[in-house]
Parts: C-alpha cells; sequence; structure tokens
C-alpha cells in the first residue's frame, strides 16, 4: 500500500496536467449525460406536477346562448367549481393584439377555486379592481411588457354590441378607455387556453372587476340581443369519469341536446403527448453522448492507463506485485474519474435552469436551477466507477502483454548467443583466462592463435 502511495505521489506531481485535462473531459461528457436524463425526468412530470398546483379544469359547457341561465348547472352535485366566462369580440385594444387578450370573467371563481395560476413574478389581480391583469411569460418576451407596465382595453357601447360593429373612426368602439397595470405573470393548467404554447405569443387575462364595473359594455343592455353570450368552465369532482353525467345533467335541465360539452381532459393528454416525445428525444440525446463518451474520453483513460504500467517497469523489477501495479496504474484515472463526476453533476445542475425545452419548458412550474438526485446521485458513482474499472483494465491488459512480450523475446535468442552471455560461461572463460596469464600469455582462449606459437608448433619434427 505505502508503494502504491508513493508512486502515485510522484504521478500525480509528474502528471497532473494530463490528469487535469483528463477530468475535464470526464466532467463535460458527465454533465451532458446527466443534464439530458435529469431534463426528461423534470420534463415527463411537468404536467402533472403543474395539475398539481392549478387546478385544472375538467370540461367546458359552451351553450352559446345569450341570457342562458346557469344557475341550475353549477348547482349540479358533480360541479366541483365552475366559473363563467364573456363569449366578447367586441373590445380591441391598444399596445397588444386584440387576440392576445383573454375573455372576460363574471365572476372571481376563475384563477381561484379553478385554473389556479402558478405565479412566477408579482401577484394575482384584484378580483374587484377593473384595471388590473396577469398575464403569461411568453407575452412579456414577446411583447416587453411586464411588471408594471399598461394595456389600454377599449370597450364598446351597448349600442356597438347591439350592432356588433363600432361608431367610431374606421369601425373604432367608442366605449370606456380602460387603462390596466400588469401585476403578475402566471401559467395555468394545460387544459384551458391560458396557457404558453409553442410559436405563441402568450395572453393577458384582465381581472373580473371589468366586467364587474363595466357589464353592459361587455355583454350588452340587460334583455338586448346581441352576439356576446356567456359560457362555463367547470372543474368536476369524479374528473374526466363525470363528464357523461355532466352530459345527461345538461340535456335533462335544459331539454337541449345540442349544447356542448367539451372534455379538457382530453387536450391535456395531447398536450402531455408533446411532453412525452420532447422527453424521449432527451433519452436519445443522452444514450447518444454516453456512447460517444465511451469512445472518445475512453480512449484518453486507456492511453494513460496503459502508459503508466509502462512506466512501472522499475519498480516492478525491484519486487511491485501486478496487483500494487494496476491498483498504481488506475489510481490517477480514478481520482480524475472522482473530481470529473463532481464537475458533471455540477454542470448538470447548472444546465437545468434550460431545461426541459419546448412544451414542457414552457408549462415548467418550477422554472430554474433543479438538483435531481435521482439521476445526478446514480450518475456521479456510475462516471467514477466506469473510469476506475476502465483504467484497471486497461492496466491489466497492458501488465499481461508486457509479461507476454518479455517470455517471448527470452524464448527467441539464440542458442550460442544465451551460452556466452550466461554467468557459467562467463566464470569459465575467467578462468581460462587467468590460467593462461600466470603461464605468461595474456591471450585469451578464444583467440586466434599467435605467428610464434604458430611456427613453433610447425618447426616440430613429425613422425613418419
Amino acid at each position: 500500500m505505502r508503494a502504491v502511495v508513493a508512486s502515485l505521489r510522484l504521478d500525480l506531481r509528474r502528471h497532473w496536467r494530463s490528469l487535469t485535462v483528463l477530468a475535464l473531459l470526464i466532467g463535460i461528457a458527465g454533465a451532458t449525460v446527466m443534464a439530458a436524463l435529469a431534463g426528461a425526468r423534470r420534463g415527463a412530470s411537468v404536467q402533472d406536477r403543474l395539475n398539481a398546483r392549478t387546478l385544472p379544469s375538467t370540461a367546458v359547457v359552451l351553450a352559446n346562448t345569450p341570457g342562458f341561465d346557469w344557475s341550475p348547472i353549477r348547482a349540479l352535485p358533480e360541479v366541483e367549481a365552475s366559473s363563467l366566462f364573456v363569449v366578447d369580440y367586441t373590445m380591441s385594444t391598444e399596445g397588444v393584439p386584440g387576440e392576445n387578450v383573454g375573455f372576460p370573467y363574471t365572476d372571481d371563481e376563475f384563477l381561484q377555486t379553478l385554473e389556479k395560476p402558478v405565479i412566477f413574478k408579482g401577484r394575482i389581480y384584484d378580483s374587484t379592481r377593473a384595471d388590473e391583469a396577469v398575464v403569461t411569460r411568453q407575452f412579456v418576451s414577446h411583447f416587453h411588457k411586464g411588471i408594471g407596465d399598461t394595456v389600454v382595453l377599449i370597450l364598446a357601447t351597448p349600442k356597438e354590441i347591439a350592432e356588433e360593429q363600432g361608431s367610431g373612426p374606421d369601425g373604432a368602439f367608442t366605449g370606456p378607455r380602460v387603462t390596466v397595470r400588469i401585476v403578475g405573470v402566471g401559467e395555468t393548467s394545460t387544459a384551458w387556453g391560458g396557457v404558453d404554447q409553442p410559436g405563441g405569443t402568450g395572453g393577458l387575462q384582465p381581472s373580473p372587476g371589468l366586467y364587474a364595473h363595466y357589464p353592459e359594455n361587455i355583454v350588452g343592455a340587460p334583455g338586448a340581443k346581441n352576439q356576446n353570450y356567456v359560457n362555463a368552465l367547470v372543474r368536476l369532482r369524479g374528473g374526466e369519469a363525470a363528464i357523461q353525467q355532466l352530459r345527461n345533467d345538461v340535456v335533462s335541465i335544459t331539454g337541449r341536446s345540442d349544447i356542448e360539452v367539451t372534455n379538457l381532459a382530453e387536450q391535456q393528454r395531447v398536450a402531455q403527448h408533446h411532453v412525452a416525445f420532447e422527453s424521449r428525444c432527451l433519452v436519445a440525446f443522452a444514450a447518444a453522448a454516453f456512447v460517444a463518451a465511451l469512445f472518445l474520453v475512453g480512449q484518453a483513460i486507456v492511453r494513460y492507463a496503459a502508459a503508466s504500467t509502462e512506466e512501472l517497469r522499475m519498480l516492478r523489477a525491484l519486487g511491485m506485485t501486478p496487483r500494487q501495479a494496476i491498483a498504481t496504474a488506475a489510481a490517477g484515472p480514478a481520482i480524475a474519474g472522482l473530481a470529473g463526476a463532481c464537475l458533471g453533476v455540477a454542470g448538470a445542475v447548472f444546465a437545468s435552469r434550460w431545461l426541459p425545452f419546448g412544451m414542457a419548458g414552457l408549462i415548467e412550474p418550477s422554472p430554474g436551477v433543479s438538483v435531481d438526485w435521482v439521476v445526478l446521485g446514480p450518475g456521479l458513482a456510475v462516471v467514477a466507477l466506469l473510469v476506475t474499472a476502465g483504467a484497471a483494465s486497461a492496466a491489466w491488459l497492458a501488465l499481461g502483454a508486457a509479461r507476454r512480450g518479455g517470455g517471448a523475446r527470452r524464448s527467441s535468442a539464440r542458442p550460442w548467443e544465451s551460452s556466452a552471455s550466461s554467468p557459467r560461461s562467463r566464470s569459465r572463460t575467467a578462468s581460462r583466462t587467468r590460467r593462461a596469464t600466470r603461464n605468461g600469455s595474456a591471450r585469451p582462449t578464444n583467440s586466434p592463435p599467435s605467428s610464434a606459437s604458430t611456427t613453433r608448433t610447425s618447426g616440430r619434427p613429425t613422425r613418419s
């Protein structure tokens, strides 16, 4: 263990720049994958989290009849909450297009007992005041009008409502001019039309106090025939399952079968389909980023670990075991992996302020930074373990290859070179050299014979 720690200290001093770059690469890759997965989870649950805070409507009842009596329908046992709104097309605006202004409501139930908004800035309007309104986030970003800014609403006179046209220049309405001040920025559920939509420009919802102060300029004079009628938004106790009962009761109360009861829960399913598709796209992106990181960052980890194993040859010759060598080679990348995983978590948290995107981003009830430990906790552990396992595997393979290579080189050596270089042959050569020195000749035994010895030998008489 001491040898591993000592080698690690030396490795950190010599290669801290390489390990820093490796940690940054791991951090970027980890942040990309974890941010995408966390964003997918966040987007998939966005509608449920929005509904839990907004009390969404279940259905809208469209009688489309001026002077319709809504009291019996609002008193039905399955109706938990309801609010009436005026279908008013005899209102113009200054500063924003008229289609961005919502229908005026006749009571304070809307945004209170149903479609209660999530307020991001400011506050909800005062339902007793005619000069207050709330807007959506897309309205602010598109028209650059936020809290404290004003929009002018131009109402019609009762006569203009009955005639369905303005009497001013170019057909302009000549009723009261109401300067409405924006007091809040919020969002309602996807069940009703007050929510932001992709490609939309947002909306402005005036206070019910507008109708309370100017009823004849919105719905017309009492008893007068006109096309400004009142419809109802309802929230049912049994949810979507109670819609059929509501339809039956409407028919039995009114004797009419032409009154439409629109299922708003079905519209929410359409919105959820778009949100789910966006979440699946984020999961696919995370998978692609993970595979790319395995090849790109994995190569850097493998090369570093293999090079570290090569540098440990001297320590292995001094007695370091293969297990110690593998631990020493993998220790540096493991530390870089842990640091990179922590950087990845921090990067994913930072990137969460821009996620989810698309439809889910527009209806996110808690925008901004989000810490999803269901993804980040396991993500941190997986990144650190993958880097450590990859480095250890690369070191093990490199160590095995080095051992096999060494054995092959020894077995392929030439026999005469092996015997000449062995300790025993060197000992025999040294003994012969010493004996030759004592006999007066310092010539090595394996050197060619001298000319004198050749002469002496050749001068000896031979036997015939």
